[in-house]
């Protein structure tokens, strides 16, 4: 998609065909940019707890460590 805002008030845009559309979402879902896009919002999420903990001036909450289970297969046993 062109844009071009050379000597005008507003903005024109050039869609090129239905195929050619097509074939730049194919390429966006195949390079993984729908999980870039999740990541990001994840991302911001937590940037956002912690500003809001250090605005409440409280620590970051660590579950204690030796109150996880993990169900691992015998032959993984620790």
């Amino acid at each position: 998609m062109l844009i071009h805002t050379k000597n005008q008030d507003k903005i024109v845009t050039h869609k090129g065909k239905g195929t050619q559309q097509q074939d730049e979402a194919d390429e966006f879902v195949e390079i993984g940019a729908l999980n870039g896009i999740f990541v990001l919002g994840r991302s911001m999420g937590f940037i956002g707890h912690y500003l809001d903990q250090k605005r409440l001036k409280q620590g970051l909450y660590r579950h204690p460590w030796d109150d996880i289970s993990y169900v691992l297969p015998e032959h993984m046993s620790m």
